[in-house]
């Protein structure tokens, strides 16, 4: 395959991971805040922030290996 389709590839996975991490990780944190409030849980609002830590990994990985495919021209 082309390095340019490959870093094409890899930036559009990056900006499509984008939203869903940032959706479920808001809708983590919510349910977290509501089940605080509610039903009376005991771990703090932030733990639903975790959620978000694979997503940010494979966005990272994805940039890095456009970086490194970047230098190799």
């Amino acid at each position: 395959m082309n390095k340019q389709l490959i870093r094409k590839i890899l930036y559009a996975l990056a900006i499509i991971l984008f939203g869903p991490m940032t959706a479920m990780t808001a809708y983590n944190y919510a349910a977290m805040e509501c089940a605080i409030a509610h039903q009376g849980a005991s771990a703090p609002a932030y733990v639903a922030l975790f959620t978000g830590i694979p997503f940010a990994v494979l966005i990272a990985v994805c940039l890095v290996v456009i970086r490194v495919l970047k230098e190799k021209k």
